[in-house]
């Protein structure tokens, strides 16, 4: 039997380990401050088989970040349903965090 290893890193602001990264690590923050833009570098690596096509990457990074967003935006609405019932109700919340 072969070991596939797969491991996905997302790194938001990298420590620069060459002087070729470091270079690139300020062209982005550059182009940041340019058009106001954040920068995620997504590195994927697979030993055992190839990589998957860069479609099927690039799909699955888009069908991650809708449902990412769908979390954070329920759990938003989650703790503003709550802080109502809170205020409208306090004494049900009463003795807790």
């Amino acid at each position: 039997m072969t070991m596939v290893d797969i491991h996905v890193q997302f790194c938001a602001n990298p420590s620069a380990d060459s002087w070729r990264h470091a270079l690139g690590i300020w062209l982005h923050r550059l182009a940041a401050h340019i058009d106001g833009r954040a920068y995620l570098r997504i590195d994927i690596g697979c030993t055992g088989a190839p990589l998957p096509p860069l479609e099927d990457i690039t799909k699955a990074m888009e069908i991650g970040h809708r449902r990412t967003c769908e979390l954070i935006a329920t759990a938003a609405r989650l703790q503003m349903i709550e802080r109502v019932a809170a205020r409208t109700n306090p004494q049900l919340w009463e003795g807790c965090p």
